[in-house]
């Protein structure tokens, strides 16, 4: 076979296109190109503290407090498929989100609670039940 290809290949006549001159350029990377063992300035990498941390902690308390203060009673009645919403929701913070012991305790509260409600929850009634687990808490540390 490659005696074959290489019985055509002599056949075809030889073009000679003379080849313009251009001096060395060095090699320009292209847009999509990954670079590779260059190091910039901007490969140093910024020093970690755990206040960095601190402050996003703090949002995420900051930003659950609202959620269990001010959101979910914005409904006067929560039934439903927003009950079951809900009961999805504390579930999952009780089970996924990161915070201290009593944050914990409070979403695990919480989580209990909502399993033995079965047809709705009043906006009063669930701001009294997170009121009065924050107290039991607070009053355990």
């Amino acid at each position: 076979m490659q005696d074959k290809i290489n019985e055509h290949l002599a056949q075809i006549p030889a073009i000679n296109i003379p080849v313009p001159y251009q001096p060395y350029q060095p090699h320009q990377p292209h847009q999509n190109e990954v670079l590779r063992d260059t190091k910039t300035q901007d490969d140093v990498k910024p020093l970690v503290t755990w206040n960095q941390f601190e402050v996003q902690m703090m949002d995420i308390i900051t930003a659950l407090r609202y959620m269990l203060m001010a959101e979910i009673p914005r409904k006067s009645v929560i039934k439903d498929e927003k009950l079951t919403a809900l009961k999805l929701w504390v579930h999952a913070m009780k089970k996924y989100m990161p915070g201290t012991i009593p944050i914990r305790k409070l979403l695990y509260r919480l989580d209990h609670w909502l399993k033995n409600v079965s047809t709705e929850v009043i906006s009063e009634q669930w701001t009294n039940q997170v009121k009065i687990i924050q107290v039991i808490i607070l009053s355990l540390i």
